[in-house]
């Protein structure tokens, strides 16, 4: 309940960058445009069935356009078929705008929601996620009942760092200096040795 059919949105979208990209390359290679190809019909899919499927083949079984077949060929063929010749371009060019037309009908088309039902479930859901998961030293969601410390190179800097001086965060309401005393140095050797 969270798929809409303004999700063909997003498919028309990325649609629109992964053609740029492949039109801008130099040679054309196939692998982008087969990026093309799977987004638009993973996003006509979805559009007609309510369900994400990204594999290709898969998607051109119910498509049946033999090109696609043909450049899934030519990509396993190896790098020396990889490339898209100028004088195919015109052809997936009209292609292209043929599907991006199929998804814009499929999305006009589609029995998919308006709006999202399931607001109040995801919220729910999140609730629970975050009632059951502490939140980590880097902010992450995280199983972990570890407290939140700081490194000695955090506290006291690195050479490698380019810290000079020491960085003292304050974390739970206790600065890093009141959970980590300061320690005499126990060798007199330099820290980071100037051969790195």
């Amino acid at each position: 309940n969270c798929i809409t059919r303004h999700h063909s949105h997003h498919y028309l979208g990325f649609a629109a960058t992964q053609w740029k990209l492949f039109d801008k390359e130099r040679p054309r290679r196939v692998k982008p445009l087969l990026y093309v190809y799977r987004v638009l019909l993973t996003g006509i899919y979805l559009m007609r069935s309510g369900e994400i499927e990204a594999n290709l083949v898969l998607l051109n079984g119910d498509a049946k356009l033999t090109h696609i077949d043909d450049l899934i060929a030519r990509k396993l063929a190896g790098p020396e078929q990889s490339n898209v010749g100028d004088a195919d371009v015109d052809f997936h060019r009209s292609e292209y705008e043929r599907l991006v037309g199929d998804l814009e009908e499929s999305s006009k088309a589609s029995k998919l929601p308006e709006a999202p039902s399931a607001r109040d479930a995801l919220n729910d859901l999140l609730v629970r996620l975050r009632t059951n998961y502490n939140l980590g030293s880097t902010g992450s969601l995280s199983s972990a009942r570890t407290p939140n410390t700081h490194s000695w190179t955090r506290r006291n800097g690195s050479c490698r760092t380019n810290r000079s001086k020491a960085s003292i965060p304050s974390a739970n309401s206790r600065s890093a200096r009141d959970r980590l005393p300061a320690r005499p140095r126990l060798r007199n050797r330099p820290r980071c040795s100037s051969a790195v």
